[in-house]
């Protein structure tokens, strides 16, 4: 067999592949969407919102003026837990406990990161069920009561919840929506088909409880990032349920970033936790492209396609990757150029190489 017969033949069956996931994922989303049913009188469990923030003086007051429009807002226990910011953040939110007494606020001494104002937010918390959400969101004000209600139905210990990208001017921002797009897709299809990948922290449910006793983020404190990643490889090693919730009225939106020096810091942030996650899911989906942002992975097929997807996306990660798959190759000093990793970098990365 010639090689390129063998290239098409490969590139076909990849394809039906693709059709195939793509078409169970659809199936399973069809399924589950507005799949929870209103029952009259059914007693519902409290919920506690944890809401990070760092220098979001523009986005904290829409985001919580969502949250006190909720109608179930005398069932919730909301928490602000600033990061060490520099800009009128913390004026914002005190000036809403004004009318907001329920509201509780925490300031961090100094900036500790995301991870360590959710876990600081999970110590205060009240209710055994927490809701996790960034500071520039925005919801609709049946979002909670309908996370209760689904959660109550059939508890499990990580919910996923949908992000949407809000509209934006100009071709920049309408790519953040068709990515967007793309990784709400992946979320979706592949946790309603029982193997979640991927999961966003600005909109995510816990059992407090269950977060408590894998030891929050203390394995992976040291990258500043990750903190959704973490958590959904976290619950899935330990044999924890992990369920999507597909419904358009506990969704939330965010700004697309509006400037190119946003998106760049953005996908360095993203790759940056990507780098230490290894997908629990092996097989056929580690060779899926649709989604991954760059990294390492547990299986030689899906680190293979994450480094070149990385490389396509000009993201860091991909060169270490590729380095611990193929040595000193002519890539591997091409992506080394075009994206400054190092030596460090190498060295780690190539541990993760299985």
């Amino acid at each position: 067999m010639s090689a390129t017969l063998a290239a098409v033949l490969c590139t076909v069956m990849v394809a039906l592949l693709h059709a195939y996931i793509l078409r169970s994922w659809g199936d399973a989303l069809r399924a589950a969407i507005n799949g929870v049913d209103e029952r009259p009188g059914e007693e519902l469990i409290g919920l506690s919102v944890i809401v990070p923030v760092r220098n979001e003086e523009d986005g904290v007051v829409p985001c919580l003026q969502d949250l006190h429009a909720q109608k179930d807002r005398a069932q919730l226990d909301v928490i602000v837990v600033d990061d060490g910011s520099t800009d009128r953040t913390a004026e914002r939110v005190r000036g809403l406990k004004a009318n907001w007494p329920d509201l509780r606020f925490e300031q961090l001494g100094a900036q500790e990161g995301k991870k360590a104002a959710i876990e600081r937010g999970m110590e205060l918390a009240m209710r055994s069920v927490v809701l996790l959400t960034d500071g520039d969101t925005r919801c609709s004000e049946d979002r909670t009561t309908r996370i209760r209600r689904a959660w109550s139905a059939a508890p499990p210990h990580l919910l996923l919840l949908p992000v949407f990208m809000d509209e934006g001017a100009g071709w920049l921002a309408r790519y953040q929506q068709q990515e967007q797009a793309a990784l709400l897709a992946v979320a979706a299809g592949s946790a309603l088909s029982g193997n979640a990948l991927l999961a966003n922290g600005a909109n995510l449910a816990v059992d407090r409880e269950a977060f408590r006793s894998l030891g929050g983020y203390a394995q992976d404190r040291h990258w500043a990032s990750g903190d959704d990643m973490f958590l959904l490889q976290a619950m899935r090693r330990s044999g924890r349920r992990v369920r999507y919730l597909a419904d358009r009225a506990v969704a939330v939106t965010v700004r697309p970033e509006s400037t190119w020096a946003g998106w760049w810091a953005q996908r360095l942030r993203w790759a940056g936790k990507m780098r230490a996650y290894r997908s629990p899911a092996p097989g056929p989906l580690g060779y899926l492209p649709l989604g991954f942002r760059g990294g390492c992975s547990g299986s030689p097929g899906s680190s293979l396609t994450k480094c070149m997807w990385a490389m396509l996306s000009f993201t860091p990660g991909a060169c270490s990757c590729w380095h611990g798959a193929h040595g000193s190759s002519p890539p591997w000093r091409w992506c080394a150029k075009a994206t400054g990793s190092n030596k460090a970098d190498r060295t780690h990365c190539s541990r993760y190489w299985r």
